[in-house]
């Protein structure tokens, strides 16, 4: 007589047994093999895939790289670009001011030999020309503005002026010119202007 206890299963192995029996007799062995390859196929797309991405990733980065590279030499070619530029725009201004200096010195030169004054004024006139010339060249104009409306975008008012005869807030006098180079101001006009009596208002 053979002992049963030792080909007995537990409860719970005849369980999973069965319904991993249930589950794979649902598929023939042909529709297993088949779902098996479809796997199989699916896992080599998906590491072709992932290789692809790792490659792309690595172009990626070979790219950031080299434009990282290309921006750095590019700031540094621009930076020595910009200094000989304003090197080059100095110098050109320097020549232009020592052209008007050796203009100076030969006017002086004359003034001292033959102390004639009317000579002096004829060369210290055509420095001024030459300066004028240059700097207009350059963009830079005088502001005008006597005997037009205040304007202090353009005019600094160092005094004020009663004047009942004259609107308010007019250009007098100029005391110092000013000039705008291309449409920025670097030097306010500085001017007297009218203002009303105290205690009046003007209509």
């Amino acid at each position: 007589m053979t002992d049963d206890s030792n080909t007995k299963t537990s409860p719970v192995s005849e369980d999973c047994n069965s319904a991993s029996s249930a589950d794979y007799k649902k598929f023939s062995k042909k529709e297993l093999i088949c779902s098996l390859v479809e796997r199989d196929r699916e896992m080599a797309d998906l590491n072709v895939k992932f290789a692809k991405l790792l490659e792309n990733t690595a172009v990626l980065k070979n790219q950031h790289v080299r434009l990282e590279a290309d921006f750095i030499n590019f700031r540094k070619r621009n930076q020595k670009e910009r200094q000989a530029l304003i090197a080059n725009v100095r110098e050109d201004v320097i020549i232009n001011f020592l052209n008007v200096k050796m203009n100076l010195d030969r006017a002086f030169a004359q003034i001292k030999d033959s102390k004639d004054i009317f000579g002096l004024q004829k060369g210290l006139e055509m420095v001024d020309l030459q300066l004028t010339q240059f700097l207009e060249s350059q963009g830079v104009r005088e502001i005008s503005g006597e005997g037009d409306c205040f304007d202090p975008a353009f005019q600094e008012a160092v005094n004020t002026v009663v004047n009942t005869n004259i609107t308010e807030d007019t250009v007098l006098q100029m005391i110092e010119k000013g000039y705008m180079l291309n449409d920025r101001v670097i030097i306010p006009m500085k001017c007297i202007v009218s203002v009303p009596p105290d205690g009046t208002d003007e209509n």
